[in-house]
Parts: structure tokens; sequence; C-alpha cells
């Protein structure tokens, strides 16, 4: 039955593609890396579809940390970021997900400074990775998405500019 359950959980955390691919540490820290040094030139390395809308430019990107709905954005003021994004039906496997997600991100971002607080937006927490108070900023985000029907949390991971209203 143990065992039932944990592959039962890690289906459910591995992400909503048809195959999954198991990274190593290695692989996934090296990847964040490319990410990170990326932000300096828009992200170009990661774009792939482009698609536009009135507010920004958008883009599809094949690199997916806590989900398989992960873009970059172009917005306001010359602001590029990476957004992913994954939805949970429950406060615990969120939670479940978030704590991986913290581990691995303090493995790979050795050497910057972390800062776990609440959200200052909606009931949730952050957790914020700089580097000598420089850009770009990692922030991963645990967000109560709840709707009037529908109870759901949500797991984000920022690559990008600090919006410290979050």
């Amino acid at each position: 039955m143990r065992q039932l359950t944990i592959l039962l959980a890690a289906l459910l955390l591995g992400g909503c593609a048809t195959t999954t691919t198991i990274k190593t540490t290695g692989q996934l820290c090296s990847e964040l890396g490319n990410l990170v040094t990326a932000y300096d030139n828009s992200f170009e390395a990661f774009k792939q579809t482009k698609r536009p809308t009135r507010l920004m430019d958008i883009w599809q990107t094949d690199f997916h940390f806590v989900g398989q709905s992960c873009e970059i954005w172009a917005w306001g003021a010359g602001k590029v970021d990476y957004m992913c994004n994954r939805a949970f039906p429950t406060q615990e496997t969120a939670e479940e997900r978030y704590a991986t997600a913290r581990d691995e991100l303090q493995n790979c971002l050795v050497g910057w400074q972390s800062t776990e607080s609440p959200r200052k937006l909606g009931e949730g927490k952050k957790l914020v990775f700089q580097k000598d108070n420089a850009l770009p900023v990692v922030a991963l985000h645990l967000i109560n998405t709840s709707g009037a029907y529908a109870s759901q949390w949500t797991a984000y991971l920022f690559v990008g500019d600090q919006n410290k209203d979050l």
C-alpha cells in the first residue's frame, strides 16, 4: 500500500505531460542556471511560440520547473519574466510540491540569499532568492486560487524582476 501511495504521489507531482522525464538534481540545476543567465538577454534562448496580447507579449517555453504551464512574459517598462505554475486540488498537495520545489531551489541556488514570507496579496506564501541584491530574482509562490465553485492552490515560479507587491 505504501508503494502505491508513493507511486500515486509521484504521478500527481510529476506534471501534466503524458511522458515525464525524471531529471537529476544536476540536470535541473544546470537548466535553472541557464534560465537565470538568460534573463540578461530577455530569455531569448528559452522563447518559442510568440502570442502577442493587448497588454504583453507571451512566449511558450519548454523549461518546466513546477508545472507544465510555463511562459516568458514581456510586459510594462521593458520587464521580461519567466513564469511557471501548476494548480492543485488541495492545499496539502500544493504544500508538498512547494516544499519539493523549495528544496530543489535551495540545492541549485547555492550562495543566494533567501527570504520566505506571507504574500501581501491573497492567502499564501512566497520564497524569494536573490544574489548580491541584483536581478534576476527567483521567487516561488504558493497561492490560494480558489474560486466561487472550486477550491484550489497554485504553485508559481517566477524568474526575473522582483514584484514586492505580491
